[in-house]
């Protein structure tokens, strides 16, 4: 499950919505919203999404400019453009796919506006490890009842592999088994 922590900053007659910290599981995909909401006749100039390394540098991941459209520098980001005339707003999130471990971190989404320069924003991405995922694997009864008896696994193994009397035994039976691929 993704959860977000959602803030509004009000700068003058401007508003930008962004999350404080998103976290995720490893292999969703992942959005970080960032939007801005003016009264006045703000421009935007470019939008930037970067991410802060360890050691205080800025990896930059995507940039969109209006009349130049999209620049990708990493391979698995976009930009979600979402604009609202009703409300003034326009929204430029951070869509990652299938995330990992090490894409935990800082992201900061920076505005290019005119008349009021530079705007930015910081938010957390903490991506935790792999979902457990079910699986069904198919056995024979016989081979089931096999592993059962040399694993002991399973507290309690169906009747109708332990009875020789049962004329329709099914052919195949599946088990549902989880494991943590990571």
């Amino acid at each position: 499950y993704v959860t977000a922590l959602c803030k509004v900053l009000i700068l003058t007659d401007v508003e930008v919505f962004h999350s404080e910290t998103t976290t995720a599981v490893e292999g969703q995909n992942v959005t970080l919203p960032c939007a801005i909401k003016s009264q006045s006749d703000l421009k935007i100039v470019d939008v930037e999404w970067n991410k802060k390394n360890e050691n205080g540098d800025k990896t930059k991941l995507v940039l969109y400019h209006p009349l130049y459209g999209l620049n990708q520098f990493q391979p698995n980001v976009t930009i979600q453009i979402e604009n609202n005339t009703a409300n003034k707003s326009t929204g430029f999130s951070l869509h990652l796919t299938a995330v990992k471990k090490w894409q935990s971190g800082i992201y900061i989404c920076s505005f290019s506006t005119f008349p009021l320069g530079s705007i930015m924003r910081e938010m957390g991405l903490q991506i935790s490890g792999k979902k457990q995922a079910n699986t069904c694997i198919p056995y024979t009864p016989t081979h089931l009842k096999q592993t059962l008896q040399r694993q002991k696994s399973l507290p309690v193994v169906p009747s109708y592999l332990h009875s020789n009397h049962n004329p329709h035994p099914p052919s195949r039976v599946s088990v549902g088994l989880n494991y943590d691929e990571g």
